[in-house]
């Protein structure tokens, strides 16, 4: 599943988690850490009033 967008956070979601199960073999208790931590992630740039596009690695 490529995802050509980062505008549907759901679906970014859904394909990240496929590649952890497929592609790295995680279990399904580090997939649930990962997600959390994205998901605080997303939380905390909706409160700040960003967007997840905006980001860089700086």
């Amino acid at each position: 599943m490529a995802v050509r967008s980062i505008n549907d956070i759901e679906a970014v979601l859904a394909a990240y988690d496929a590649y952890m199960m497929l592609e790295r073999g995680l279990s399904e208790n580090t997939r649930s850490s990962y997600r959390d931590d994205i998901d605080k992630l997303v939380k905390y740039l909706a409160e700040e009033g960003k967007r997840l596009s905006g980001l860089t690695l700086d």
